[in-house]
């Protein structure tokens, strides 16, 4: 049995987030598990293909000090690295600070 390695630790979370891609409509999926460098997300309807770019759109926390309370929508570009019946695994790629930030919030919330 092969052991899988990896650079970075996954996290178990349920998130409600929107997937986007070309020439596909908007697909309301949730994130399973998150790394620093990917998630992964489970979708009604799988119809992505690996190495596909996507984009997610994130709401997070806007901060204590601005609009406490409020959501901030974030943008993760990504790819997808793997393709299963209930979902993909995709990889993140060229994350911004916002960007980072959200997925280092929710990697650890407090």
């Amino acid at each position: 049995m092969l052991s899988e390695r990896r650079e970075n630790q996954r996290t178990k979370i349920a998130r409600n987030i929107i997937l986007n891609a070309d020439r596909i409509t908007p697909q309301l999926c949730q994130i399973r598990n998150i790394s620093m460098t990917g998630v992964y997300v489970e979708l009604p309807i799988n119809i992505l293909r690996c190495d596909m770019p996507v984009k997610l759109v994130v709401t997070v926390s806007a901060g204590k000090e601005n609009n406490a309370g409020k959501g901030k929508i974030v943008h993760w570009p990504a790819r997808v690295a793997r393709v299963t019946e209930e979902g993909a695994g995709l990889e993140l790629e060229d994350l911004g600070v916002d960007a980072m930030g959200a997925v280092l919030g929710l990697l650890y919330p407090n």
